[in-house]
């Protein structure tokens, strides 16, 4: 698939029909097929978010998330140094951390990241950030929270 996606997790109330984002994901395929959240009929664009596979995803998650961060960092220390530098820059943990990321995501997902590892641990920690967020509005009758694949 060669499209572009912008993948969106949203609440609405139910009352006040006052939407908000909770996490939002570039090209983030492996996380709409994860979550279920093609629409069948393409007039539809909303996607109700079943709780299980949003639990489901955030337990794969939860092995990295301690790392998200670190890793994000190293992934950008690596994109802004030069091949003859990358000795002198990247550091064996950072080195490890990538590597350690590209197998968890490569054991937990069945598509390479479209845009590469280094673009997708935005969106990985994008959606774990908004693990709790989503949890709490998803157990909130006043909310409806649903996905959007936009492409």
């Amino acid at each position: 698939i060669d499209m572009g996606l912008d993948f969106m997790v949203y609440k609405r109330n139910k009352q006040t029909g006052e939407v908000s984002e909770l996490a939002y994901g570039r090209k983030s395929w492996e996380l709409v097929h994860a979550l279920n959240a093609m629409p069948q009929d393409p007039e539809e664009y909303e996607v109700p978010l079943d709780k299980e596979c949003w639990i489901d995803l955030m337990e794969k998650i939860s092995a990295i998330a301690p790392y998200l961060e670190d890793i994000f960092l190293a992934y950008r220390k690596y994109e802004y140094c030069s091949d003859d530098e990358e000795e002198l820059v990247l550091t064996r943990r950072d080195k490890q951390l990538m590597r350690t990321y590209e197998y968890w995501h490569d054991s937990n997902f069945d598509e390479y990241p479209q845009l590469g590892y280094d673009w997708s641990v935005g969106y990985m920690l994008s959606f774990w950030e908004a693990a709790d967020a989503v949890l709490d509005a998803l157990e909130d009758d006043n909310y409806e929270v649903y996905t959007v694949a936009s492409y």
